[in-house]
């Protein structure tokens, strides 16, 4: 079967006609869902965010935390975004593979500026890497199971990204 090889012939049939489609439209809705996700986080859109995760869904930013549950996954990256004045993620390199009926594994790069006027010195802070994240089909679309985002760079004022001091039980900001 030519479909197979992912490639149009003039001799498929129609099975390999419909084979090929399903896969094509399997592949633009992966790329749109980690588009989604992006957006949904420059835009402070969380139940937007929350749309992209399966229910029970891991994210591990590395240093960054590390979040099980889609709830705990938003929470985690409201708090941070939420002080900043704004944020840019752009996503390119995205390599999908369909590794069963229900299941794929999507690697994408990533380079996210974050803006935040501040007294403390330069607005800006950018964190280039790589998420490689596990997808699951579920009844209403594909939907990320397991994110992982590993950084390979960082420049301008990680302070801006740090997390706001909370008082323990003892009081002190910490």
């Amino acid at each position: 079967m030519a479909a197979a090889r992912g490639a149009f012939t003039t001799d498929m049939t129609d099975a390999d006609h419909a084979v090929l489609l399903a896969r094509l439209l399997d592949r633009q809705a992966i790329a749109d869902l980690v588009i989604r996700y992006t957006t949904a986080i420059d835009a402070r859109d969380w139940a937007l965010l929350r749309s992209c995760f399966t229910d029970d869904a891991i994210a591990d930013y590395g240093d960054l935390g590390r979040y099980e549950g889609a709830d705990a996954i938003v929470t985690g990256c409201r708090e941070p975004l939420s002080r900043l004045d704004a944020s840019q993620h752009l996503l390119g390199n995205i390599v999908i593979e369909i590794t069963g009926e229900n299941t794929a594994v999507v690697t994408s790069k990533v380079q996210a500026q974050h803006f935040l006027v501040n007294a403390a010195g330069d607005p800006t802070a950018t964190i280039g890497g790589t998420y490689v994240d596990d997808l699951s089909r579920q009844e209403d679309g594909w939907r990320i199971a397991k994110l992982s985002f590993r950084a390979s760079w960082r420049t301008g004022n990680a302070a801006i990204l740090a997390p706001t001091p909370k008082p323990d039980r003892f009081g002190r900001m910490v």
